[in-house]
């Protein structure tokens, strides 16, 4: 998620796609792939005459091992939906811990790779701030907590459904309020995981 407008943000945009690219030896590993791909990005914002930067959340889905490798760069915390067991959680758990900078800010910072495990028919939901950031007529946020409540309740319809059913009710939220930022919605439904068959 790029911060800003216009052109400047979209030439930010294009730049990052192609940075992307020659960072992709390392894309297997979240934690080193997010590390390069800010240190290129912190030597580009140099040129810029005010700050600028770019929220960024990666992650690896192993379907043989049943794992989930993931980084955050400043970005929103994405909701797992555990099929199972019908919770919605944070996929940090909800646990306060130090944040880790958005891309651009610090040149040498070192990205963790986190991993949770998965199983068939879970579901990671990722979103952009814009989304809950969203205020009505009387001033109010849609807020981080109505959402997560509302993907508990709407999760059962599955990844379509439920996010035509989120737009929805954001929509009615903000009415005639003003929506000043991108939303965008992106989901990993795992419909199976890959059994590895052992030989010998």
């Amino acid at each position: 998620d790029v911060m800003g407008h216009g052109m400047r943000a979209s030439l930010l945009a294009a730049f990052l796609r192609g940075l992307m690219e020659q960072v992709t030896p390392v894309a297997g590993d979240p934690g080193t792939f997010m590390k390069n791909l800010n240190a290129g990005l912190a030597r580009a914002m140099k040129q810029y005459e005010y700050g600028i930067f770019v929220t960024a959340f990666y992650m690896v889905a192993d379907i043989r091992e049943g794992v989930v490798r993931y980084t955050n760069a400043g970005h929103p915390d994405p909701m797992v939906i555990w099929s199972n067991q019908r919770v919605v959680t944070q996929l940090n758990g909800g646990k306060q811990r130090k944040k880790a900078p958005a891309l651009g800010l610090l040149k040498d910072y070192k990205y963790s790779t986190n991993l949770i495990k998965i199983a068939e028919n879970d579901i990671v939901f990722c979103f952009t701030d814009g989304l809950y950031e969203v205020m009505n007529g009387e001033g109010r946020i849609f807020g981080r907590n109505r959402l997560q409540d509302l993907t508990r309740e709407k999760c059962v319809l599955g990844p379509e459904a439920m996010f035509e059913e989120i737009l929805l009710e954001v929509r009615r939220f903000y009415g005639t309020g003003e929506v000043k930022d991108d939303i965008c919605l992106l989901s990993m439904h795992v419909r199976r995981l890959q059994s590895v068959v052992k030989k010998g």
